[in-house]
């Protein structure tokens, strides 16, 4: 009974979000991401009583509980907005896109992402001798589902975690997902060195420039991989070539 509900609302929020980019008014976008926001809502309760019942492990669980809190926000900033626009009599075809390609593993359009490593483990410039490298170990959902929305030629940030805390250089995907050869529940991506950067920028910096404010590194420390917009990469790579 739990994983049947589970599964009904789980699964029904990406059918409303889908709906609404095709919403036929103002108000019917609004109302479609209600609904998608009401499921998301189910879904959380239902996860959070399977863990404490034991019926799910709970880092399972609390894998899952981050992404349902992430898509909750940007469900809620994006009602919210259209609401406003809506009230303004703006149109929302930005909001539809944003909803889409904005922070978003539903992206259609992401191009852009960051990724980290511990740089006693694998460094940048382990990557830069590789020549390549496959992206292995990724045990979040969230990250999990960032890996395989990547596609082919999309620009990633690479974040020395730990010890340094800092974006160092500048990859690509040179192949899209495939099973993670360590376990392939999971998935992998291949990247490739791209450019190191003059100045690394530290995630103090980071959390110092305004316009960053909503990475999901300084929002979401814990993913190991996450989407950025273009905005944010941009200015990333301007800070780490000194301008």
């Amino acid at each position: 009974m739990f994983y049947r509900n589970r599964f009904c609302s789980g699964t029904s929020i990406g059918a409303n979000i889908k709906e609404s980019v095709y919403a036929q008014s103002k108000v019917d976008f609004v109302h479609k991401l209600s609904i998608a926001q009401k499921e998301a809502s189910e879904t959380h309760y239902w996860i959070t009583l399977l863990r404490d019942s034991d019926y799910l492990k709970k880092n399972l669980a609390e894998s899952l509980l981050i992404g349902c809190d992430e898509l909750l926000k940007l469900l809620t900033s994006s009602i919210k907005t259209a609401k406003l626009n809506l009230r303004r009599g703006e149109t929302i075809s930005d909001e539809k896109s944003s909803l889409i390609t904005n922070h978003s593993p539903l992206s259609l359009n992401m191009n852009y992402w960051l990724v980290k490593s511990e740089p006693d483990a694998y460094s940048y410039d382990d990557l830069v001798k590789d020549g390549k490298t496959d992206w292995t170990g990724v045990r979040n959902f969230m990250a999990r589902n960032n890996l395989k929305a990547m596609k082919k030629g999309d620009k990633v940030l690479y974040y020395h975690s730990v010890t340094e805390k800092a974006v160092v250089g500048l990859t690509k995907v040179s192949k899209e997902f495939f099973p993670d050869p360590t376990d392939e529940q999971w998935a992998a991506v291949e990247l490739e060195p791209v450019k190191k950067f003059k100045k690394p920028v530290t995630l103090a910096e980071i959390k110092a420039e305004p316009d960053l404010a909503n990475m999901y590194l300084v929002r979401q420390g814990r993913l190991s991989v996450t989407p950025m917009t273009k905005e944010e990469f941009d200015l990333i790579v301007a800070m780490g070539k000194g301008e």
